[in-house]
């Protein structure tokens, strides 16, 4: 194979992957994520993880988003708060809260949560677009889940 096409092939594979962990159904605006994999959610987004008989279900309820933006002279570099919902399919619910950033008394990127005696942890790994100044665009999350 010629060597100048391998770049383009590898970014084709990484392309293919990406879409198959992140694809959504645009009827209700949930779609199926993977353990250890990264997926992204916006506000009011619904991912779901499926192992054997048991769901995971995680809802992106708010983000807050204080953290310094590009170009702006500020005194801390602050954090970004993200709120979630999880859920399984026996009916158990947790919220819970990461924080991205300078989150000294706003908890932290990873959180261990337990639902019907099965434990995960989930970790917070970039809030998109970063801030700049007057910008309203929709925040949209990276996370990653794991089975403890």
């Amino acid at each position: 194979m010629n060597t100048a096409y391998r770049p383009l092939l590898a970014a084709t594979f990484v392309l293919f992957l990406s879409m198959l962990s992140c694809s959504k159904d645009s009827m209700n605006g949930s779609g199926v994520a993977y353990f250890d994999i990264i997926f992204e959610l916006s506000i009011g987004r619904t991912v779901i993880f499926a192992k054997d008989s048991k769901e995971l279900t995680i809802s992106m309820i708010s983000v807050n988003d204080s953290r310094c933006p590009i170009n702006a002279n500020c005194v801390t570099a602050g954090n970004a708060i993200v709120k979630l919902r999880l859920s399984d399919n026996s009916g158990s619910e947790v919220f819970t809260e990461l924080c991205l950033g300078q989150c000294e008394n706003s908890g932290s990127d990873t959180k261990q949560i337990t639902l019907s005696n099965i434990s995960y942890s989930i970790t917070i790994r970039k809030v998109e677009p970063y801030p700049k100044i007057n910008d309203t665009q929709e925040k949209k999350v990276l996370f990653s889940v794991s089975k403890i």
